[in-house]
């Protein structure tokens, strides 16, 4: 059995010197153990984006976001509170139903990866940008000391956040089983991604979002 708080205590060292390569492998000896463990997944889509590759970050995140939906399936069941939230929720963006069939039941369960969501919107869209957010979100991921102004705020929840729950909404399929999920998303088509990017810029610049607190 592995040492799971040593391997963490590696990782962090290995991110302090910026060795993000050893940190995926590290974090890969921790998915031997546990293959479904989504936070593992969420971790190494943050390394992938440190390194550039938005692309693997993309689809690392979309595992761990249809993983933790599978698990906040089995909480909802027995939390009413929550249950209750997720409804208020979703009538709030009710619109998006007449694009997106299944976005009713995906988004039940997206509130929980709000910052997964936030990582999504930024893995998807950074590549295009060249500005102060994308520098301010490095600098997060890196672990560095900011003062995060109300400029910020307004851009993760204006744009990096909804845009990751409509590219969720179109990805997300939750007919796929548990153990066909990283398969999915490893070997999805780079082009027919790029095609559901495109899809859900247009269904972003076409509706407005509402604030969802």
């Amino acid at each position: 059995m592995i040492n799971r708080e040593e391997i963490f205590r590696s990782i962090d060292e290995e991110k302090r010197k910026e060795n993000y390569i050893k940190a995926l492998s590290l974090y890969g000896e921790l998915l031997k153990e546990n293959i479904y463990d989504f936070n593992i997944y969420s971790s190494m889509a943050k390394i992938y984006y440190l390194l550039g590759d938005y692309d693997a970050s993309v689809r690392f995140n979309l595992i761990s976001i249809h993983l933790s939906i599978i698990e906040s399936e089995e909480i909802l069941k027995t939390d009413t509170t929550i249950s209750k939230e997720m409804n208020e929720m979703i009538k709030k963006i009710k619109g998006l139903t007449e694009e997106l069939s299944k976005v009713d039941k995906i988004l039940k369960n997206l509130i929980f990866c709000e910052p997964n969501l936030i990582h999504l919107g930024h893995s998807l869209l950074d590549s295009t940008l060249n500005d102060e957010s994308k520098e301010t979100y490095l600098k997060i991921l890196k672990g560095e000391k900011i003062d995060i102004d109300e400029k910020y705020k307004k851009s993760e929840m204006e744009l990096f956040y909804p845009f990751g729950i409509l590219f969720s909404a179109v990805m997300i399929e939750s007919e796929i089983k548990r153990e066909e999920i990283v398969e999915y998303y490893l070997s999805y088509d780079s082009s027919e991604m790029r095609t559901v990017y495109e899809k859900v810029l247009k269904l972003y610049e076409e509706f407005k979002f509402p604030e969802t607190r």
